[in-house]
């Protein structure tokens, strides 16, 4: 084959997909290399076009012309530019080259390389690119890809600015594990929970690749939560790997880990589901024990689901061994998973309890009983006045036979049905309801006549609804499937089914059909028929959803196909446009099917699934979208034709079809019907196009119509030109369009040369642009990082005669320039001097957003603002970079005003919860306490009463921790604390309170261990007259412990209760009587409990005596 010229080859080019153009070009190419001719060719396709440049990068990448590569990367288009720079081998440019070429990319095209390089494992190259002098945030989003040393050396200083923990952790797990492990060790309960917070994306990959030290980890160190919730996804697979690690970590998990979301019954996630059938009964039986409370319960149903039926009994006997049941009132679901026997045991007692007696509970129960029982209970109620009796009457005989699994029994039930023929449509709803939850095999066994009958008793029935409909086609459907994929015979449930549809009811196609492929076979050939009758009378609702349901495996099925092109005939249009769209879902065959389509009936282009695979596969038959002559077919009678949201994408569009498209889109402007709500879509349209200018958008930029050049403004940023764009953007910086312009602005900036970008961006930081517009250029010379974006950054921060928000926004923008010392001077200024509204600023900014080695400075920066309570709020998120910080608020505390006192004290109060040391925070206590003892208090005063006593009982609650893991780190830090407070009696109550978080309550069943601890709590508890309170005090906190589960399930020893009465002191029998409480109650008041309940009923102490009474130990 010949050489062909340049005219020709452009001449040709546009009459072939995009697809057969590229592989035109690279087959000729391919078999002229090396001939003179080739050469010049490709210079003139590079010259004629952006597109045609682009078909040069395919050329040259397929020859190996390296060269050519390199000279397209400094093409004027950005499109070839990306294109040439993406199949440019990474080889061809040293580490250096790349390095310089990185620093004057767009930013854009800047994430393209990075993206580049990390597919390709280039670690050395990216490790050059950390060399380079830029922001924190840039080097962070860079190291998940670089080499292991590099991650290691600056993974401590940049982990929580980090974009992606997942992908560090998919590349370099153990280098992530041991940042983790490096913030878990030795810290308290907050700081941990703020570490497993920042590695969350990245556990479900740790789960796969270290699952071992991933579960030591949560073992020694872990959240509050127990189990993060990022880790539920991959519960399953760690249970396979560690059985009786994760069991414990459910076991102890405070909230419903690994439950399946949803409105259905509860039921773990598959993965988790598929484990725990595995586990040993020991490891169930554990499971079971610590979710036997009944707010655990739909925990304890989804276990019982996941075991097979005969390990459920066992199950169960573990879980309710000790604890009364006599009154406890189950769920139905509960009831669904236990073993036959129980359930019909446990439904029959409920059934006798006093809030049972209503008819439709009792219905509702019969359900779970034996078909006897149920029988006698649903048979007087089949004839009640009230028709939802009546169905749920129906309800019980199905559920009850049903659940028996005695399919004889269940076709007696069924053989009722045509009964059913007279009743209301609400009374055959519930009979169908039922009907549906039968499990289908069960009903296989049972017979289809007795439902066929049923069915047609209802299709028959004048009154018949959605709600008995919907319920029949789930069973036709459920047992066709089952059939299809048993082997067994179809007919039966073809016929319920060809009854249901064949008088064009609703149609109910389940949305996802998971059959093998010869059971897909199978069921549209039993399907065959009732599709194809229906057909002759133009209906294909059948056909499209099974196509949709079967999904991939319907595109190949000649049965399907042909009913799909029979569709295309049919009288109804969204038939006709349902098939289209059906026939060109499959990829393989869609550019045929597409022209075929259009050839018969070109409307068909005015659907936006055939504009797609025009779009995307048949670029030669573009010309449909713009023909001056009208389109003549079934779905367009107007004039003229021109879609303007086309899907794209238009690089892989001919230029002589986009002038054309441009053109159509054009005369559409001037079109006197053309609203300007369309104008701004056109604008839109226009921008799309790679051969649109900024100046071709002129007419809409100075239209009259504010919505119309917004709309221009907006889209101006994807234009191909980004350079011009910005600069035609930066010219509304003045006007009153310069809110829409400075934000296309900010978009537009990132694909132009940073240093360009800095040089057209200066004059709008100055008047006469509006503030809005200086703000938003000084937030994108931020970005920019260049030597001349930060000394123009510098100079307005430091500018007094600066604008206050623009130089607030001067201060957020050096965040990115804090290696600069230039940058610290501009901060420093503008915490102390630069107006309340810059010190919030830069309050407002956490810890994570810097480098660890920038903390420090940037606190101390901070404490220099005014004391507003913003400011004070936002400095207890940096207590590790400011240890000192509760010395440094103390005299704000102490002599502060009221509102900057509170927040103070909820600051030291978080700095608290984070410290190892609470040395000052109990030099403060001290203080307050002197200042609240001091004769100097103002006291009952018009304008303060005992400021500073409320001020340390606000600071002493907020120092008590409500959660068990904090409890447990801080006891020791509690126990001085209650020693400081119990120095004097104004602070008795807060001191108690303390005291009893701080006991250790989990040795609480150990009598002689903890006798001692609890006897010297109640002698320091001496005042009589404050018994009342320690009674509250002492319950709240035993509630609080047993919610936390830092009790025993068992609470406390009977002998603890004997200790503390044999004291004979009221205090201590006040415990004793919290005690017992607690106690009884969890084991269920057995006689030992019993006992000491009596004996404190009869206490010489009347309050305890009287409280006792209270307690009810009777079932209900």
């Amino acid at each position: 084959m010949s050489l062909p010229s340049c005219s020709a080859l452009v001449e040709e080019l546009p009459g072939l997909p995009h697809a057969e153009r590229v592989r035109r070009l690279v087959r000729i190419a391919r078999e002229h290399d090396g001939e003179a001719g080739l050469a010049p060719l490709l210079d003139e396709l590079t010259a004629a076009s952006a597109y045609h440049a682009g078909l040069v990068v395919d050329a040259a990448r397929a020859i190996g012309d390296t060269a050519r590569l390199k000279a397209l990367t400094r093409h004027p288009g950005a499109v070839v530019r990306i294109r040439a720079r993406g199949a440019l081998p990474l080889d061809v440019q040293s580490p250096d080259e790349l390095a310089a070429a990185y620093l004057d990319m767009p930013l854009a095209e800047r994430r393209r390389l990075e993206a580049r390089l990390g597919r390709a494992h280039r670690t050395d190259l990216i490790d050059a690119l950390l060399d380079l002098p830029l922001s924190d945030v840039d080097r962070a989003r860079l190291l998940p890809r670089a080499g292991r040393e590099r991650i290691e050396a600056l993974l401590p200083d940049l982990a929580d600015l980090l974009p992606s923990v997942a992908a560090l952790a998919q590349r370099r797990p153990d280098a992530l594990l041991d940042a983790l492990q490096s913030r878990l060790t030795g810290r308290a309960p907050a700081a941990r929970d703020e570490a497993w917070a920042w590695v969350a994306p990245g556990l479900p990959s740790l789960a796969e690749n270290r699952s071992e030290r991933l579960l030591g980890l949560l073992a020694e160190a872990g959240p509050t939560t127990v189990i993060p919730r990022a880790l539920e996804p991959r519960l399953g697979l760690l249970m396979g790997r560690d059985p009786r690690a994760v069991t414990d970590l459910l076991r102890t998990c405070p909230w419903p880990a690994g439950l399946r979301p949803g409105w259905g019954p509860p039921r773990f996630i598959r993965g988790l589901r598929r484990r725990i059938a595995a586990l040993a009964d020991e490891q169930v039986g554990a499971l079971a024990r610590s979710w036997r409370a009944a707010k655990n319960e739909d925990r304890l149903i989804a276990l019982l689901d996941a075991l097979p039926p005969a390990r459920r009994a066992g199950a169960l006997a573990a879980a309710l061994t000790g604890v009364r049941t006599r009154t406890r009132v189950w769920s139905a679901p509960a009831l669904e998973v236990m073993p036959t026997p129980m359930r019909q045991a446990e439904a029959e007692r409920m059934a006798a309890l006093p809030d049972a007696e209503a008819p439709l509970r009792r219905l509702e129960l019969a359900a779970f009983m034996t078909p006897e029982h149920a029988r006698e209970a649903a048979e007087p109620r089949l004839h009640a006045l009230d028709a939802e009796e009546r169905g749920a009457a129906w309800r019980a005989l199905i559920g009850s036979a049903a659940r028996g699994r005695d399919a004889a029994r269940l076709r007696s039930v069924l053989k009722r049905l045509p009964q059913l023929a007279n009743e209301q449509d609400p009374v055959r709803a519930a009979a169908a309801e039922a009907l549906s939850a039968v499990p289908v095999p069960l009903l296989a066994r049972a017979g289809t006549d007795e439902l066929e009958g049923f069915a047609r008793a209802a299709m028959e029935a004048r009154d018949t609804s959605v709600s008995t409909l919907v319920p029949l086609h789930s069973t036709a459907w459920r047992l066709l499937v089952h059939a299809a994929a048993t082997g067994l015979p179809a007919r039966g449930a073809c016929a319920l089914l060809e009854l249901i549809t064949d008088q064009d009811n609703v149609i109910r196609v389940p949305f996802r059909l998971s059959l093998p492929p010869d059971a897909v076979a199978e069921l549209i050939t039993a399907l065959e028929p009732v599709m194809q009758r229906a057909a002759h009378r133009h209906r294909f609702a059948l056909v499209f959803g099974l196509w949709e349901a079967l999904g991939r495996r319907a595109w190949r099925n000649e049965t399907l196909l042909s009913l799909i092109h029979q569709a295309l005939g049919a009288p109804d249009d969204h038939v006709r446009r349902s098939a289209a769209a059906a026939l060109v879902a499959d990829p393989s065959t869609r550019a045929q099917r597409v022209g075929e389509i259009l050839r018969a009936d070109e409307t068909f282009a005015v659907h936006e699934p055939i504009q797609w695979a025009v779009c995307r596969s048949r670029q030669d038959l573009v010309g449909v979208f713009f023909r001056r002559r009208a389109l003549k077919g079934r779905f367009w009678n107007k004039r003229r034709f021109v879609p303007v949201g086309l899907p794209g994408p238009f690089t892989l569009w001919a230029p002589e079809h986009l002038r054309a498209y441009a053109g159509a889109l054009t005369r559409a402007l001037d079109d006197a019907v053309t609203t300007d709500w369309d104008r701004r879509r056109i604008a839109g349209a226009l921008a799309a196009l790679p051969t649109t200018r900024p100046e071709d958008l002129g007419p809409l930029l100075h239209s009259d119509s504010v919505q119309v050049v917004e709309g221009a403004l907006a889209v101006l940023p994807t234009l191909d030109d980004a350079e011009a764009a910005l600069g035609l953007l930066l010219e509304h910086a003045g006007t009153d369009r310069a809110r829409v312009a400075m934000f296309a602005a900010s978009r537009c900036a990132d694909r132009v040369r940073p240093g360009r970008a800095v040089e057209l961006l200066a004059p709008v930081t100055v008047p006469p642009a509006k503030v809005t517009s200086r703000k938003e250029a000084v937030r994108i010379l931020g970005r920019m990082r260049t030597p001349q974006s930060l000394a123009l950054l510098v100079r307005l921060g430091l500018d007094p005669t600066t604008h206050s928000d623009v130089r607030t926004a001067v201060g957020r923008a050096l965040l990115a320039h804090l290696d600069e010392p230039d940058a610290w001077q501009v901060l420093r200024a503008l915490a102390s001097g630069g107006g309340r509204d810059a010190a919030l600023s830069l309050a407002a900014t956490s810890p994570r957003q810097l480098a660890v080695r920038h903390r420090a400075a940037y606190a101390e920066v901070l404490l220099t603002a005014p004391r507003e309570p913003e400011t004070l709020a936002a400095l207890g998120q940096w207590c590790q970079e400011i240890p000192d910080l509760t010395q440094r608020l103390a005299s704000t505390i102490l002599d502060g005003q009221r509102v900057p006192a509170r927040v103070a004290i909820a600051t030291v109060v978080a700095h608290a919860e984070r410290a190892a040391d609470w040395g000052p925070h109990l030099k403060l206590v001290r203080d307050l306490l002197e200042r609240a003892t001091s004769p100097d208090e103002p006291d009952a005063g018009a304008q303060e009463d005992l400021p500073h006593l409320h001020r340390l009982e606000e600071l002493v609650a907020g120092l008590v921790p409500d959660r068990a893991a904090a409890l447990t780190w801080h006891r020791e830090h509690l126990g001085r604390l209650a020693e400081v407070l119990s120095a004097s009696p104004w602070t008795a109550g807060p001191a108690r309170r303390v005291r009893l978080a701080a006991f250790d309550w989990a040795e609480v069943a150990d009598a002689a261990a903890t006798a001692d601890g609890l006897a010297d709590l109640a002698d320091r508890s001496a005042d009589e007259g404050l018994l009342a309170d320690l009674l509250d005090d002492a319950a709240a906190t035993l509630a609080l412990a047993r919610s936390e589960r830092l009790l025993p399930d068992a609470g406390a020893a009977p002998g603890m209760v004997d200790a503390l009465l044999a004291r004979r002191r009221p205090a201590a029998d006040v415990l004793a009587l919290a005690l017992t409480q607690d106690g009884g109650g969890a084991a269920g008041w057995p006689p030992a409990w019993r006992e000491r309940l009596r004996a404190l009923r009869r206490c010489p102490v009347a309050l305890v005596a009287e409280r006792a009474r209270r307690i009810d130990t009777a079932a209900d």
